[in-house]
């Protein structure tokens, strides 16, 4: 680490449509952040913990965690008086955007991904959702999971959305035209 301690800062909401992290890469099942905030290194491992716990009955289960506490938060003691320097570091944070996937879990059995989520979204102080990939679900099997799409989609992509749209609408304003002529020769 550069440097020991660090400015508070702020947390940039962020509004750009940027669609990193808000997937699953690594396993099966996935929380994501619905709400954006601070997660504690101490919050981080007991979810690793009560995950860890559910996961290791099952051979072949793995976890990922994909949020790394790496910002320093510094405090006095109390009754201290003013002055005399920056506070010494007492844990460590790491600011999660709305719509960021923080734990991944990939197991055979749907019934241990979804309660290892379920434990670990107890453990955090965010609001979360369980996310499932898509080749984990079957032709006739429909996932029951709430999944949301990304906080905003970039403006190439609403570009194309757009210009899919007004194809459509222009392919059946002209469908009209050919059946009312059809219609006014008849």
């Amino acid at each position: 680490m550069a440097h020991k301690k660090m400015q508070k800062g702020f947390f940039k909401t962020h509004s750009g449509g940027s669609l990193r992290g808000t997937s699953l890469l690594f396993g099966n099942f996935g929380l994501r952040v619905v709400e954006g905030g601070r997660i504690q290194d101490k919050q981080m491992d007991a979810a690793r913990t009560v995950m860890r716990r559910v996961v290791k009955e099952e051979k072949g289960a793995q976890f990922h965690l994909k949020c790394f506490t790496d910002r320093p938060v510094t405090s006095k003691p109390a009754e201290v008086r003013m002055g005399k320097g920056k506070g010494s570091v007492e844990f460590f944070v790491s600011w999660v955007p709305k719509g960021r996937v923080v734990l991944e879990v990939s197991c055979a059995r749907r019934e241990t991904g979804l309660e290892a989520m379920r434990v670990a979204a107890a453990a955090l102080p965010l609001r979360t959702e369980i996310i499932e990939s898509k080749a984990n679900t079957s032709d006739n099997y429909q996932p029951q999971l709430k999944v949301t799409p990304p906080r905003c989609l970039p403006h190439f992509i609403r570009k194309r959305l757009a210009d899919v749209e007004f194809k459509e609408k222009l392919a059946s304003r002209r469908a009209e035209r050919a059946e009312r002529a059809a219609i006014a020769v008849a």
